[in-house]
C-alpha cells in the first residue's frame, strides 16, 4: 500500500486526497423511497450503489427497522460487532445513535417506523 493512500476499503494505493474528499461530500443516496403513512416509509437499497454512500450516520428520531426480504447485508452500531440481518428482523434505533448499513449482493427492502 502507498503510504499516503486514502483508501479504506480495497487498499489499493491509488485514492488521492480530493478523491477522498469527494466521496465525504457526495451526498447522493444509495435507496429509492415509498412513503407508506407520515411516520412509515419503505426503503430499498440498491446492491450496486458505491460502497461510500453507506456512511455512518445519526437520525433525529427514534426509529424501528424492519427487514422485508432475505439479503445478505449488515447493519452496525457505533462500537459494536456488524450482525446480518434476515426477514423479519426488528432493529430499534434510538435518536442520536450512530448506526450504518455494510451493502450485500442483492437489493435490501426495509420498512421504517417512526
Amino acid at each position: 500500500m502507498v503510504e499516503d493512500c486514502k483508501c479504506k476499503e480495497c487498499t489499493c494505493g491509488k485514492m488521492s486526497m480530493d478523491e477522498l474528499i469527494r466521496q465525504v461530500e457526495d451526498n447522493r443516496k444509495p435507496f429509492t423511497e415509498e412513503i407508506i403513512s407520515d411516520y412509515q416509509f419503505l426503503r430499498r437499497f440498491n446492491e450496486k450503489a458505491e460502497p461510500h454512500l453507506f456512511k455512518w450516520h445519526v437520525d433525529s428520531e427514534d426509529r424501528t427497522v424492519t427487514v422485508l426480504n432475505d439479503n445478505n447485508w449488515k447493519f452496525q452500531f457505533d462500537n459494536e460487532i456488524p450482525f446480518y440481518m434476515k426477514k423479519g428482523d426488528e432493529i430499534k434505533i434510538k435518536k442520536g445513535m450512530p448506526h450504518r448499513l455494510i451493502k450485500g449482493t442483492n437489493q435490501l427492502c426495509l420498512l421504517i417506523e417512526l
